[in-house]
């Protein structure tokens, strides 16, 4: 896998965020796997990779519209401490 270049997210970054071309994804500095996706139609959401029994799964955490980056970190961090393959914010 190719190495992902990484930013510090805040919410007025993710607002700054503009779609390009082709879809995109901003990954954060603060929690490994963690995400923005960016639609060229400019639709934005969380995303967060996890490998479960060898597999990797991208999940979707909802529209940046409605939950700041700092609530969606805290349950980033919450599920991988308790090892959880799902994550409940969607």
């Amino acid at each position: 896998m190719a190495t992902r270049k990484r930013v510090r997210l805040t919410d007025a970054g993710i607002t700054r965020l503009r779609p390009r071309e082709r879809e995109f994804t901003a990954w954060d500095s603060r929690v490994p796997d963690l995400g923005v996706r960016v639609r060229p139609n400019g639709g934005k959401s969380y995303v967060f990779i996890r490998t479960v029994g060898g597999r990797t799964k991208r999940i979707s955490l909802g529209s940046t519209d409605s939950t700041g980056i700092d609530e969606v970190r805290r349950e980033c961090l919450s599920r991988k401490a308790d090892k959880d393959p799902g994550l409940s914010h969607a």
